[in-house]
């Protein structure tokens, strides 16, 4: 392009290309000839060459697709998993080089690594990033060649027209044996020398080591190395030398490799020869299936020569002799009777001639039929002495008889503390002005106790460092503390939580009235804090990439936290390596997650391994919604059983403020609580963090103790029952009391200094309601007192469902990351909604984003349709306490015979001490499809169709009940809890089941019953009238139909 026209485009303001895309049209790629030629006769004065047009169009043309280029990158950002590929040339000349030092090794397509490796690693070494990589994706050349293809897939772009995407499929390769998990990492070693990550002879020798552990012989009494032991260490080995590495992969020429030199030091360390221990053997490991046990029993007998055993009145010793003995053993534990076999001695002759009694039997003789053998001979018995365990099966009358006295486990089950019982029984027994006075004492009494620890609680706050008394400048520590010792707390080391600060790595403590569930460290503290320098290097070498409005409201919310007293800063590194006096401290990242359309700042403590270094002792109870319900429940029982005192009810959820920010971090810990901020520039500033991060599992448990101390002293000392979820307290009162006690809690809180929501003051300062929302869902308690609770999902949860499920229908695709969403959601929803179709719309969609298949448009808008009529067309869940009037107990057998399908049914209603009996026999058209599907054994089918037609056959008479099904078929009775089946016929039985239960809501439970104590078992083989007497029932009934049988045929 000649000056004299270049001149002229910079005269019009042409300067950029950025200005000469758009210059023509606003739609680069729709301009025509005619448009340009405008363009340029309003630009130029004189009509220009057609040389120079030739010039003009083509830089109207590289303008447009630089823009286009441009904004792909802005909107598409680059993929982490994109690697440079490595120069042929270069590769051929390392691999050369590499054949030429390592003379024993041989090189071939099966041996040696596939590009796709080779070209990971160098990637790992030019980020400095290790992340370790399991043993069957190190594909061989062989497998590269063979088998690189694209999948194809279509999806319907939001213009209506169909797009062609390609995949390249991952390879992997066989790793499970010892021969090939050898020959895979043979592989990694020559990629690694490829790569210039290590040496092939280091890597080889730690290779060697693992595999001759392996096959050494192990000492008596214990067992070889496994594999998995193997995959342990060399994982372990790995992933501590990335953490020490982080940054400095590469080393200094002419030096030895940084990562030969950690493989060294580790292969010999104690951190990683752990994982190469012999284990001790197991001791008598029970098997997973009794192999003495036969279809028709066993029992035991002991034919032995005598030995040593012991009564229960001092011990005896059989002489040697012809006799048998056996030892009792202890009392055995478990469901099934547990009778002792054994055989008394005979008299011999010579003690008869002295007049010697014949023993009387301790029982009478043991019968032969229904007895199962339930353990082995036991080891130890002397010899020829057999001792064994052997349990008969409950009659079907036995177990009827208990069936009737038991209770529905949903009765069961939510067992309510001593503490909120008493709370909801005075509650409900006193009345409003009763109560109220009690609230007023009990703070009256609080205030008083407070104004005398006045002086010792501003004491306990000056001995404190300035930073930690800005987090609990409110707090009246002792107050609380004397207030727990009063009320009887049962974990009072929870007050040093405010007193000294909350570790944050190191283990905890497990007070006696919680669960012992332990969660080992990975990493020591100081293992953490010798990493923290090159941690905190790699992290500061990784940008966020988050949105503007991210970064802008990360940054508003770290200035009010800095207004708060939460957290100190900001600082330079630098500063911060004043501050401490030294350079191990840890940064952790802070950035925006997205909930709903809340945004939300976290600390990743994941990221930079602090919650590796905490040891968890404690197994959380969470009062979550069926606590809720189980006390609304309670006050249906009580007004149920006194009907004159009972009263509308009313419920409130208080939540605390800034609730983990009023707890303070211990001052030992506080250089481990660095918070890192990227700053609009893509800087880094510092702040010191004073309060707990939301992200750290210690602040997870540390505040579920403190809130549970809060619940208590509710429940406790101002009687209001009450649950406590985080920091949320789910509260129910009498209608009359709710203004009271809601004003009594608030001025409990704000004397004890802890910041919550008030009524009245936004947000969430609701006063108590009739309707109330409670952890993600709506209750609606207004006629609770006339024995119904109403649960539903949270105003906007639906909606939001829908718009995720209108989103994907349109598009007609479906990303993993919506596929996570929508199932979070809906798994939720499932359990607020009175029946199972959304359960099964939960598995198809699992089915759907994590399945390899293609998913074709038509499949996932079917499913996002019937996704949505659920939610529209599904009620809210009504709990009623009329359904824990006495249950109804179905009993349901299948039997497959001689080619005949046999059906029978009990039922027995415990309100009416009356049943049914049914039998008859499986429709033929179902019998031969089932045959064609699945071959002969289609008992599970049989079983599980007797259930459904029963479900359907009893809809009306079952509503609302408390309903237990009693099956003896495992297969049923799974697939019935789960809502699903692997087994296509079964599970569209499921999916009918599930329909009948959306039509008419009943509290089923699933259970066993072994066949042998069946009911149902007799009638289901012809033989109903033998069971009449115990279902008392009249006669017996034929076996209903489904009314649409076709629809189970696939």
């Amino acid at each position: 392009m000649e000056e004299t026209t270049l001149d002229v485009l910079i005269a019009n303001n042409y300067k950029t290309f950025g200005h000469l895309a758009f210059a023509v049209s606003s739609s680069p790629n729709t301009a025509d000839e005619e448009q340009v030629q405008q363009w340029v006769n309003t630009v130029f004065a004189q009509p220009p060459t057609p040389q120079q047009m030739a010039c003009i169009r083509r830089a109207l043309f590289e303008a447009q697709a630089l823009s286009i280029s441009d904004m792909k990158s802005r909107v598409e950002p680059q993929s982490d998993v994109l690697v440079r590929k490595m120069p042929v040339a270069e590769r051929i000349a390392r691999q050369t080089a590499l054949e030429r030092r390592l003379t024993g090794v041989i090189f071939a397509p099966e041996t040696t690594p596939g590009h796709s490796v080779v070209d990971r690693l160098v990637d790992v070494l030019e980020t400095g990033v290790m992340a370790y990589l399991e043993p069957h994706k190190y594909v061989s050349r062989s497998q590269e060649v063979q088998n690189v293809k694209s999948e194809k897939s279509l999806s319907i772009t939001t213009d209506g027209n169909l797009k062609v995407n390609a995949k390249v499929e991952t390879l992997t390769c066989e790793a499970s044996s010892a021969l090939t998990l050898r020959q895979a990492w043979s592989r990694r070693s020559i990629a690694f020398e490829l790569a210039g990550l290590a040496t092939f002879t280091i890597l080889e020798s730690w290779v060697q080591k693992m595999f001759i552990m392996m096959q050494r012989p192990p000492p008596d009494g214990y067992v070889s190395i496994s594999l998995q032991q193997l995959l342990a260490a060399d994982r372990h080995l790995f992933t501590v030398a990335a953490d020490r590495l982080l940054g400095n992969l590469q080393g200094a020429p002419g030096r030895e490799k940084p990562l030969d030199t950690e493989v060294k030091r580790l292969a010999d360390s104690t951190e990683v020869l752990q994982f190469l221990t012999c284990l001790p053997k197991a001791t008598n490991p029970p098997p997973l299936k009794r192999p003495w046990e036969t279809d028709k029993g066993g029992q035991w007998k002991a034919d032995g020569k005598g030995g040593e055993g012991k009564g229960r009145k001092g011990k005896h010793k059989e002489s040697k002799g012809t006799g048998s003995a056996m030892q009792l053993p202890p009392g055995a534990k478990g469901y099934r009777l547990v009778l002792v076999a054994y055989s008394i001695r005979p008299i011999p002759s010579s003690a008869k001639a002295l007049g010697v009694p014949e023993p009387v039997p301790l029982r009478d003789e043991i019968p032969t039929t229904g007895c199962k053998a339930l353990q082995p001979p036991v080891e130890g018995v002397s010899s020829g002495s057999e001792l064994c365990r052997v349990g008969f099966y409950r009659s079907p009358e036995q177990w009827v008889d208990e069936a009737v006295s038991t209770t529905h486990p949903m009765d069961a089950a939510a067992a309510l503390p001593k503490i909120t019982l008493d709370a909801i029984l005075q509650s409900f027994s006193s009345d409003q002005k009763a109560m109220a006075l009690k609230r007023k004492v009990a703070l009256m009494k609080a205030e008083i106790l407070a104004k005398k620890l006045e002086k010792d609680e501003e004491a306990l706050h000056k001995s404190m460092p300035d930073w930690m008394q800005a987090v609990v400048h409110d707090k009246r520590i002792l107050l609380w503390e004397a207030l727990l010792r009063q009320s009887e707390y049962d974990d009072m080391e929870v007050v040093d939580f405010l007193k000294q600060g909350v570790p944050l790595v190191g283990t905890s403590d497990c007070p006696p009235c919680f669960e012992t569930k332990v969660r080992p460290a990975v990493l020591t503290e100081a293992e953490l804090r010798a990493a923290a320098p090159d941690l905190r290097r790699g992290m500061m070498s990784r940008s966020l990439h988050q949105e503007p409005e991210h970064t802008a409201h990360l940054l508003e919310a770290t200035r009010e936290e800095l207004a708060s007293g939460f957290i100190q800063g900001p600082f330079t590194e630098e500063q911060v390596n004043a501050h401490f006096g030294h350079k191990h401290w840890l940064a952790i990242r802070r950035f925006i997650i997205r909930q709903g359309q809340k945004l939300r700042p976290i600390e990743d403590c994941c990221e930079a391994h602090l919650n590796e270094a905490y040891a968890a002792t404690i197994k959380l109870r969470l009062q979550d919604a069926d606590f809720f319900v189980a006390m609304a429940l309670e006050v249906s029982r009580l007004s149920g059983r006194s009907p004159k005192a009972a009263r509308p009810w009313v419920a409130k959820c208080l939540d605390l403020a800034k609730a983990y920010k009023q707890l303070p971090v211990a001052g030992c810990h506080r250089d481990l609580a660095v918070i890192m901020v990227e700053e609009e520039d893509g800087s880094h500033s510092f702040y010191l963090s004073s309060s707990l991060m939301f992200g750290s599992t210690s602040a997870v448990f540390a505040f579920n103790r403190v809130s549970r101390s809060i619940w208590w002293l509710l429940t406790k000392v101002l009687h209001i029952p009450c649950s406590h979820f985080y920091d949320d307290f789910p509260m129910l009162v009498p209608e009359d009391m709710g203004s009271e006690a809601d004003a009594s809690a608030s001025k409990f809180l704000s004397l004890l200094g802890w910041r919550h929501a008030k009524t009245g003051e936004g947000g969430k300062g609701h006063p108590f309601m009739s309707k109330f929302d409670v952890l993600g869902l709506s209750a609606d308690v207004a006629q609770l007192h006339l024995g119904t609770l109403v649960l539903s999902n949270k105003e906007g949860r639906a909606e939001r469902i829908q718009d995720l499920l209108r989103v994907v229908s349109d598009e007609g695709r479906i990303t993993r990351h919506q596929g996570q969403v929508l199932l979070g959601l809906l798994r939720f929803a499932s359990g607020f909604y009175g029946g199972r179709t959304l359960r099964h719309v939960c598995a198809d969609l699992n089915r759907l984003v994590f399945s390899r298949d293609n998913v074709t448009p038509q499949r996932l808008r079917a499913l996002c349709d019937w996704a949505s009529k659920a939610l529209t067309t599904l009620p809210p869940r009504t709990i009623s306490f009329a359904a824990s009037r006495p249950l109804v107990h179905i009993f349901t057998d299948g039997c497959w015979q001689d080619g005949v399908a046999g059906l029978g049914a009990v039922v027995f209603d415990c309100a009416t001490s009356h049943g049914r009996v049914f039998q008859g026999r499986l429709p033929d058209n179902l019998v031969k499809a089932w045959l064609s599907e699945v071959g002969e054994q289609i008992i599970g089918q049989i079983e599980l169709y007797a259930v459904l037609v029963m479900r359907c056959f009893l809809k009306d008479d079952i509503a609302g009940r408390r309903t237990v099904f009693w099956c003896d078929n495992e297969a049923a009775r799974f697939g019935l809890i789960r809502n699903e089946s692997h087994s296509r016929s079964m599970d569209v039985m499921l999916r009918a089941f599930a329909k009948v239960e959306d039509e008419s809501l009943s509290f089923t439970w699933i259970s066993r019953v072994p066949s042998a104590s069946n009911p149902s078992d007799a009638p289901s083989r012809g033989d109903g009238q033998s069971v009449l007497k115990l279902a008392r029932a009249t006669r017996v009934e034929p076996f209903p139909d489904f009314q649409d049988s076709q629809s189970l045929v696939i």
